[in-house]
């Protein structure tokens, strides 16, 4: 509800008997903070000045304390200051001095009952300051890690630079060439074949010694002539004419794959074509070229 000019005009009469806002207010029974906000109008403030900033006699009455008091308040209440001067009552301004930097403040009394603490503008302009600088040190710090980080890498590709340059043997060869990167350990994807196939073929005869028996009489030619060149899986005519990575190239078939214990013998083998081999695999049952599902035993 807005103040009414009979409300105003009391408000300016209790104010001019030295009254304090809570005390006017509970008078007329007003909301708290409505009289002092009626005060901080332009048109109270223009038109009664006297009573801007007005302190009320009753609300300090009975309130002025001994300077030896305001002093332990100080020490209480504000730890990082010193109490110098100007103690009237609870609504004068008083003078303490900052113990870190010595920087005289002035203040209001009722910092002796509020538990807000006092901050010193130059000590906070100090710390700001200082908070900036140690910034500006991490920034700093983090400039020199990515530039010494830069400077490792370059020194690091201008190292293996040099390694690339020094010739190496070829892993399979023997003969000495310059890598193309830095892993290369082979002088040419020939010599990566024939490493890879002569190391699957070593573990495949180490699984085949594992396994028991081994018949070394066993060969292609051989198995071609006792199957009648027949593949055993689908029962079409094998090709040794063919090229080596053509489906009809005849291969020696396991019937009990080497990786599921079974021995290289005549009585395990069978001839198959190259693409029937493949498919079929180490499993026991498998779908045949023609789309038969068929048993390998």
């Amino acid at each position: 509800m807005p103040l009414t000019a009979e409300q105003k005009k009391r408000i300016i009469e209790l104010r001019t008997q030295g009254l304090g806002f809570k005390t006017v207010e509970k008078r007329l029974n007003l909301k708290p903070g409505q009289a002092k906000k009626y005060s901080r109008t332009k048109t109270f403030k223009s038109a009664y000045p006297e009573l801007v900033g007005f302190i009320s006699k009753v609300s300090t009455q009975g309130m002025e304390m001994p300077e030896e008091i305001v002093k332990a308040r100080i020490r209480e209440k504000q730890p990082g200051f010193e109490y110098i001067g100007g103690y009237e009552n609870c609504e004068s301004k008083i003078k303490i001095r900052c113990l870190k930097c010595g920087n005289i403040l002035k203040r209001n009394a009722q910092i002796l009952r509020k538990n807000k603490k006092v901050q010193c503008p130059k000590c906070l302009k100090i710390k700001h300051d200082l908070e900036i600088k140690h910034k500006l040190l991490l920034k700093e710090r983090d400039r020199q890690k990515r530039i010494a980080r830069t400077v490792e890498k370059e020194q690091g590709r201008i190292k293996r630079a040099k390694e690339l340059k020094r010739p190496i043997p070829c892993k399979n060869c023997g003969e000495l060439f310059s890598r193309e990167w830095f892993n290369q350990k082979y002088c040419s994807k020939e010599c990566a074949r024939n490493f890879g196939n002569r190391r699957r073929e070593t573990r495949k005869r180490h699984r085949i010694s594992n396994n028991g028996e081994i018949d070394y009489s066993i060969t292609l030619e051989r198995l071609i002539k006792r199957d009648r060149g027949r593949c055993k899986i689908c029962g079409g005519r094998v090709n040794p004419k063919a090229d080596y990575n053509s489906n009809d190239y005849p291969s020696i078939d396991h019937i009990i794959a080497i990786t599921n214990g079974g021995t290289h013998t005549w009585c395990n083998v069978q001839l198959a074509h190259r693409g029937c081999n493949t498919e079929k695999r180490n499993r026991k049952f498998y779908i045949g070229r023609k789309g038969q599902l068929t048993m390998a035993i």
